[in-house]
């Protein structure tokens, strides 16, 4: 999660203030605590049935300049638990990720000809 909200940041100057989560891992409040500790953001269970469903229609309407697809989901969905980052957890998880990423840097290595 961490690696896609930095090419959302790189990439697209994206700076969100919470992170929003349905379905799956938010069953876990230990997950969603290691997902607000790793990215440093608020993470905001929300509930709503058939998410995929509703990011659907949202993106219909603000395609078709109905409506802001923000607006859409808000009417949508309401707000459960949110779960705070804890600055010193998300220390640790910083270092073991600098250590992820330079073992997978050095397991490509030589690896880009295979494809």
């Amino acid at each position: 999660y961490k690696n896609y909200y930095r090419i959302l940041s790189e990439n697209f100057n994206y700076q969100g203030k919470a992170i929003y989560g349905t379905g799956g891992g938010t069953a876990s409040d230990l997950f969603c605590q290691i997902k607000a500790d790793v990215l440093g953001l608020p993470y905001i269970k929300i509930e709503v049935k058939e998410s995929a469903t509703l990011a659907c229609a949202a993106l219909v309407f603000e395609t078709a300049k109905i409506c802001e697809a923000k607006r859409i989901v808000s009417l949508a969905v309401s707000h459960g638990k949110i779960f705070e980052p804890d600055i010193r957890n998300k220390e640790i998880y910083e270092a073991m990720g600098n250590k992820y990423a330079e073992h997978m840097k050095s397991f490509m290595i030589g690896r880009e000809e295979v494809n």
